[in-house]
């Protein structure tokens, strides 16, 4: 085999393995195999009612298979096929939607033949008839609507396309202009002047401003938007390159384009000292008579330094995530002047030949490049701090950053607190723009990602899709600007008390009472500094990502559904008097069993007893398996009312099943009654004669190290007061358990 080509194939098995350690891998740590790419299927990729409609085509088909019914083999290679992919490859570290696209047409499929055999067997049943033609209109009706609804995405501008639209819009350059009596949503008369021009500064901001010396005319022309009037002319930035105190003039003018008369001017005589700001303080240079304007007319602007030593310009700071996501603005087309961002251009309006592209970066902004993926260390701190002092503007481009580092929270605590407290607005900062393109058509709107900013619980962002599937056509693009209530000092204040020690940071301090072994090379030491932060993988974060403690949002939940007392009276007289609890129990066991029974009798029609004998077991099971798994993966299913639920569900399906089948069912009891009972009869005696052997022994004493019950009693207990999984570990405040406890959720 070619050997390049062997290599090509390790390096992709590398890259979706979990061992590649990138941001775009961050997103799949502590995520539920199967389940995960089995609810993007359902939820985004096909639409739930194609997605519900060929899967329970495919269930269904296998049934057929298992129960030997005519034609079973029908279905046979489609239902191995799925079963065989999306076996193999749904328990994949990287299991992307993309992935699953074999699978759409094999599920249509089967979608169809469920659909058109469902119609075909109610023809002598007028309203089962009904039904199964409803049923059919309603699956396709709905994915045609939810295909019209994606297509959203691609009537309008990429997200990311637009907020660099409004950045040109709104955000001032090195000089700009507003247009009095403009229409809502005119656009800045903007004046971008190359960065970097003559500088050699250092400073990544200051090496990024326009200089000008004295003397020196800069002339650009521009073509007004709108109509109106223009009264001044601001500037962002404005400072001594040199650091000079002393006094100099500026001179700002308008020019007709043909007759180079002057519109309008404006003299600044100042100290352009760069005390408040790197790059200098903002100015307003008001205009000696307003310039009344049209649109599409065009005029020249003119700059001087009259005298004095060098001087600096720059537009707005506007700083981004860093590496690994797309910088906002981009590089875009240069929109006709009567076209703005709220006329909603249509994609596709300017083609390549056309397009006349514009870089903000070269021109008309300043930024920093705040690097949210590095690691949590001191130097990304002073960064992030450096560029929330010294912006105007903050924009992030996609979910990868702030729904990435929060999968591993003990790796990126800073960052999480710094992420947490922008979407808060606890930073200074205000989210003045939202950019979002999701499922849309006309008042309905359904959107694909769960962001920080909606009020709803937080487990709702399990179930967003996953980030390949929006980050590169239609991502939500947030943009926030600073506000008048930024405080640098509460700002530090803040994000300095995020301790991240490291385990390198722990040294061999000398400690009176440590033990020689522990200052020995390896012993670790008597260090008494806690470790905060760890470098853990990607897949070791995916063991243990919070290193076995709940994060606020679980702690929250398992806290707000009331104390043990709230949950459990112990004064009720099911738990003051033993006849009674004894009782209770025999009969809520006795009901677990009736609720799955005719589920079991058609599953198992060659067992004498039809699988009544442990239908109390299989019904306990099944009711905790499902509470668990619901309550693992957030949903709050584990309390009295989630069983209750689960037991009604179930219960549905079997009062469906019983109905159906009403007749062998009536047969049955009839002909065997006396097996049912006597099999009661046996399971009564158990039940008493292992609450006699607990009566007489509550404790099973072990030969070696004592008694068990204190430690399951606390297990028991901690088990009882949680409302998701995994529990609350009643010997470690704030963590949860790591050990095995489904018994408990049994009993």
């Amino acid at each position: 085999p070619n050997p390049r080509w062997l290599a090509d194939v390790a390096q992709a098995q590398h890259l979706v393995s979990g061992a590649a350690e990138m941001p775009p891998n961050w997103q799949w740590v502590a995520r539920t195999p199967y389940l995960f790419p089995f609810s993007n299927m359902v939820l985004w990729g096909m639409g739930i009612a194609l997605a519900l409609a060929g899967w329970s085509g495919w269930l269904w088909s296998g049934w057929r298979l298992v129960r030997g019914r005519p034609g079973a083999l029908r279905n046979i290679l489609l239902f191995v096929w799925i079963l065989v992919y999306f076996g193999w490859l749904g328990r994949n570290w990287v299991s992307t939607m993309r992935y699953f696209l074999p699978l759409y047409p094999v599920l249509a499929l089967l979608a169809a033949w469920l659909l058109i055999e469902l119609v075909r067997r109610a023809r002598p049943y007028p309203l089962r008839r009904s039904m199964a033609w409803g049923l059919l209109v309603g699956v396709v009706g709905f994915t045609y609507l939810w295909a019209i609804m994606f297509t959203n995405i691609y009537r309008h501008q990429l997200t990311r396309v637009q907020a660099s639209h409004w950045v040109w819009e709104n955000v001032c350059g090195d000089f700009c202009m507003e247009i009095e009596g403009a229409p809502p949503g005119a656009p800045l008369v903007n004046i971008a002047v190359p960065n970097g021009f003559g500088n050699s500064s250092d400073h990544p901001l200051v090496s990024q401003a326009s200089v000008f010396f004295a003397g020196q005319d800069f002339t650009q022309i521009f073509t007004a938007p709108a109509s109106g009037l223009i009264r001044n002319v601001r500037v962002p930035h404005l400072g001594n390159l040199e650091q000079n105190t002393e006094e100099q003039t500026v001179k700002v003018a308008l020019l007709d384009e043909f007759s180079n008369a002057v519109m309008g001017e404006a003299n600044l005589t100042a100290i352009f000292d760069r005390e408040s700001h790197v790059l200098g303080a903002s100015y307003d240079l008001e205009l000696d008579r307003p310039v009344r304007v049209a649109a599409g007319q065009r005029f020249f602007f003119q700059f001087q330094v009259q005298d004095g030593t060098p001087l600096i310009t720059a537009g707005e700071v506007v700083s981004h995530e860093g590496a690994w996501d797309d910088a906002i603005p981009y590089t875009v087309c240069t929109l006709p002047h009567n076209v703005w961002l709220a006329h909603h251009p249509p994609p596709g309006l300017l083609d390549a030949n056309n397009c006349n592209g514009r870089n903000a970066w070269s021109g008309l902004i300043n930024g920093y490049e705040m690097q949210l993926a590095w690691e949590d260390e001191q130097i990304k701190r002073d960064r992030i701090l450096q560029a929330l002092d010294d912006s105007e503007y903050l924009t992030i481009s996609s979910n990868r950053f702030y729904d990435g580092v929060n999968r591993i929270p003990i790796r990126w605590p800073m960052s999480n607190t710094y992420y947490n407290a922008l979407f808060a607005g606890e930073l200074g900062y205000e989210i003045v723009e939202i950019f979002q393109e999701t499922f849309e058509l006309g008042p309905l709107k359904i959107s694909d990602q769960y962001l920080p900013i909606y009020d709803a619980p937080e487990w709702l962002n399990e179930f967003e899709a996953e980030e390949a599937f929006h980050v590169y056509d239609h991502p939500v693009v947030f943009i926030f600007r600073k506000t008048a209530d930024y405080n640098s000092k509460a700002v530090h204040a803040l994000l300095n008390s995020v301790p991240m020690q490291r385990v390198s940071m722990v040294g061999y301090e000398f400690v009176e009472t440590c033990p020689p072994i522990y200052l020995q090379q390896g012993g670790g030491g008597c260090d008494t500094t806690l470790l905060d932060t760890a470098t853990m993988s990607s897949l070791e974060g995916n063991v243990a990502p919070t290193q076995f403690m709940l994060t606020d949002s679980r702690r929250e939940t398992q806290y707000e559904y009331g104390t043990w007392s709230a949950r459990f009276d112990s004064a009720s007289p099911l738990n003051t008097q033993p006849p009674l609890t004894i009782a209770v129990w025999w009969v809520a066991i006795i009901t677990f069993g009736w609720v799955v029974w005719p589920l079991l009798f058609t599953l198992l029609p060659r067992f004498a007893d039809r699988g009544y004998a442990f239908a109390k077991l299989v019904g306990v099971f099944l009711t905790g398996w499902l509470a668990w798994y619901a309550s693992s993966v957030g949903i709050p299913l584990w309390s009295q009312t989630g069983i209750m639920f689960i037991m009604a569900a179930l219960g549905l399906l079997s009062l469906l099943v019983a109905v159906r089948g009403r007749s062998q069912l009536a047969l049955y009891m009839r002909q065997h009654w006396r097996r049912v009972l006597g099999i009661e009869v046996i399971t009564l005696v158990a039940f008493l004669g292992f609450l006699a052997i607990r009566l007489t022994n509550p404790d099973l004493w072990h030969p070696s190290f004592g008694g068990e019950k204190p430690m399951d009693f606390a297990y028991f207990n901690g088990i009882l007061r949680s409302t998701t999984f995994p529990p609350i570990d009643p010997w470690y405040a704030g963590g949860f358990m790591n050990y095995y406890y489904f018994g408990f959720v049994i009993v």
